[in-house]
């Protein structure tokens, strides 16, 4: 018997960080279109890193653990409604 093989988006990012759609819409997006994993890999850049000059920084030390809290909130409903599985990664 063969099985279907995944459907998979690794690597999004939301309005956390430099993405276009907030962790809800990003989860129904990719939902409704059939996916069945979704990594959201939102930046997370120390405020003292060099690089981080003059980027968009939301996800920092002070507010990670509202991010995280966000996506397992969402992660469960989009378990529950699509039988999506949402992982937080880095980027």
């Amino acid at each position: 018997m063969k099985t279907r093989p995944l459907l998979c988006e690794l690597h999004a990012h939301t309005t956390w960080s430099d993405g276009s759609l907030s962790v809800r819409e990003l989860v129904d997006l990719y939902g409704r279109n059939g996916f069945d994993v979704l990594a959201v890999t939102d930046h997370v850049i120390r405020t003292e890193d060099p690089f981080a000059l003059g980027q968009h920084l939301d996800v920092h030390a002070s507010n990670f653990n509202r991010y995280l809290e966000e996506l397992a909130n969402e992660a469960a409903r989009a378990r529950e409604r699509y039988d999506l599985l949402v992982v937080p990664g880095s980027s």
